[in-house]
């Protein structure tokens, strides 16, 4: 099995892929482990994977950074208890699944992104970063979702990946 996710879908994903590998994350967050075993790769594009950032992306454009904080404070509350769990950096293990990582370079959380690709290969977690340079193009939060030719590299970059992990 492989679950994806994009922003906000892809920290649930992570959430839930750390629930499905780490009993004791398991357990402090309420989710089941149904998938033990099953859960091969994962693939989180432009998620904010540390909470307490949200606000603050990378090449910062004032609105977004307000609705990311919005969105954040919707989804875990004040509970510093809340955002200390959805730290997705902190938390993961070296059970984690196989992982690509990807995001733009204009008002989005590529340097969580990064932070989240040391952390894995810290851990000797298989994962790839694909980080589109900004000297190529502005590219924004979500990119992937848009036709184009940076969306269509990312494409055959992540099913390169897949495909590897997959059949390895």
């Amino acid at each position: 099995m492989v679950l994806a996710g994009a922003s906000g879908g892809a920290h649930i994903v992570g959430q839930f892929a750390l629930a499905q590998t780490s009993a004791g994350y398991a357990r402090a967050s309420g989710v089941p482990q149904v998938m033990i075993g099953n859960l091969k790769a994962v693939v989180l594009d432009s998620a904010a994977l540390d909470p307490r950032r949200v606000s603050r992306t990378q090449t910062p454009a004032l609105f977004a950074d307000w609705l990311f904080s919005l969105a954040e404070r919707t989804y875990f509350g004040d509970s510093d208890e809340k955002l200390d769990r959805g730290n997705l950096i902190k938390h993961v293990t070296a059970g984690f699944p196989a992982t690509f990582l990807a995001d733009g370079n204009t008002a989005t959380f590529p340097d969580q992104s990064q932070d989240m690709h040391e952390r894995l290969d810290a851990l000797g977690v298989t994962n790839a970063l694909d980080l589109p340079s900004r000297d190529e193009a502005e590219l924004g939060h979500g990119y992937m979702a848009v036709a184009s030719r940076w969306t269509d590299d990312y494409n055959r970059r992540k099913i390169a990946f897949l495909d590897r992990v997959l059949n390895r």
